[in-house]
């Protein structure tokens, strides 16, 4: 992982000052209603300056961290100096290591769950258990949404999202299936016979994909190879053990549904200029997306929404499927960790996290704010049982999508057996395991 992550050389990173608050914002989303049990850590008192780093430039984000969310911490603890940093180019993990060799770590940093493990065992975060334990909400949130690893927690999650299928009830009706999402076909045979029951063809062209090509990938594999009862890696996470039989019957499963069964061409269908989605487009039957994917073809095409269901993930020897925790760590150095985890915290309470997840269509980790008006949205309770019911966490370093992409990719397209290929990914996992230091006893 350190090889790929020093590939990072410059980023363009924006700092912004943070300006007066704007009291009637500030003070309404201070006052607002908090979580029982919770608070800021004592030692946070003293004057401090706090760096925080986020990525991406979606405007709305920005406008809502430095008019509402700064304002309202500044005002809570005048005593402590917000220097946000906005990751406008590149992905924001490759900084991380760049930070540490030039002593420039930030004090807080959002980022997924699944990279948590790497970036610990590279001491690019700090170990957040003691403060956890301190703060006392732990139990408020859905399982799997604060990272844990080797019994220590890295990452506590502000916004939570898992894989779902929406599909087309009309077309389900077309084709003598079931269009109740209670009735969705869950377990593989099923789901398969349903996927190609739906692919619609002129001649030899696929003009409707019963399920897409880009749904048939590694992370649709790993959710199967979970669902057998299995897990990809060791106990204590040191190496990768997937090129067994349960990888064998995941991974052919999936080439029997695009290779013999072609549900949809090798290739994929093309997404149209102006669609957020296949699905949203009409090209696909079924579609495996989270709540913010689901929230686009509800915004975007509410005539398709209105004829669309949700369906629960796969089924097997027990059923389960990707949760998403994108949240707040901090870097392993933070020079204000007291104050970082104050911050950190303050964007944890109730308000501030129903408010970027109210900005973003997707579920807040705290199950607490399933009675707000927000979650009252049919399609938000859809994931917020399905995260609680069959959420599963995850590991995904550096890179990992380089070696299991094509594991996937060389099966379909024929240039290796399910078996070699499985091999050859995990003994390239487990190279690049022998490069990371030890796990933390």
């Amino acid at each position: 992982m350190t090889a790929s992550i020093t590939t990072w050389t410059r980023r363009a990173i924006n700092r912004g000052a943070l300006l007066a608050p704007a009291g009637g914002i500030a003070a309404g989303l201070a006052s607002a209603c908090r979580v029982a049990g919770g608070g800021q850590p004592a030692a946070s008192a003293k004057p401090a300056k706090v760096t925080i780093r986020n990525g991406g430039t979606s405007q709305p984000v920005v406008d809502l961290f430095n008019q509402k969310l700064f304002p309202a911490y500044k005002e809570k603890f005048p005593q402590h100096t917000i220097d946000p940093e906005w990751i406008t180019s590149g992905a924001l993990v490759d900084t991380l290591a760049v930070s540490k060799a030039a002593g420039t770590e930030p004090d807080v940093f959002f980022i997924g769950g699944n990279w948590m493990p790497s970036l610990a065992l590279n001491k690019l975060a700090k170990d957040l258990t003691a403060y956890v334990k301190t703060w006392n909400q732990e139990k408020d949130y859905f399982p799997g949404t604060i990272h844990t690893a080797w019994n220590r927690k890295w990452n506590i999650g502000w916004v939570s999202n898992c894989d779902l299928y929406i599909y087309r009830t009309d077309w389900f009706t077309e084709a003598n299936l079931p269009n109740d999402p209670a009735q969705f076909p869950v377990t593989w045979e099923a789901y398969a016979d349903a996927a190609t029951k739906l692919t619609k063809r002129s001649g030899s062209e696929i003009t409707r994909a019963g399920v897409d090509t880009v749904n048939l990938d590694f992370r649709e594999w790993r959710s199967l190879f979970w669902q057998t009862g299995q897990e990809e890696w060791n106990a204590d996470q040191t190496k990768a053990v997937f090129n067994n039989q349960s990888g064998i019957d995941s991974l052919t499963w999936m080439q029997d549904l695009l290779v013999k069964r072609q549900v949809s061409p090798l290739t994929g269908m093309k997404i149209p200029s102006g669609s957020p989605n296949l699905f949203a487009a009409g090209l696909v039957a079924i579609q495996r997306v989270n709540a913010r994917v689901a929230n686009q073809v509800r915004t975007t095409v509410p005539d398709v929404w209105a004829r669309t269901g949700i369906g629960a993930p796969h089924k097997r020897a027990r059923q389960v499927s990707h949760i998403e925790a994108d949240g707040l760590a901090m870097g392993y150095g933070s020079k204000e960790p007291d104050a970082g985890f104050s911050l950190l915290a303050f964007l944890q309470d109730a308000p501030q996290m129903l408010a970027y997840n109210e900005l973003q269509g997707q579920v807040p980790p705290r199950k607490s704010l399933s009675t707000s008006a927000h979650m009252q949205q049919a399609y938000l309770k859809t994931y917020a049982d399905a995260i609680d019911k069959y959420g599963h966490s995850y590991r995904l370093d550096v890179n990992h999508p380089g070696i299991l992409k094509p594991m996937v990719d060389d099966v379909m397209a024929g240039n290796k057996s399910v078996t070699q290929s499985l091999n050859d990914a995990v003994a390239e996992i487990n190279r690049a395991f022998e490069q990371l230091p030890a796990p933390p006893k």
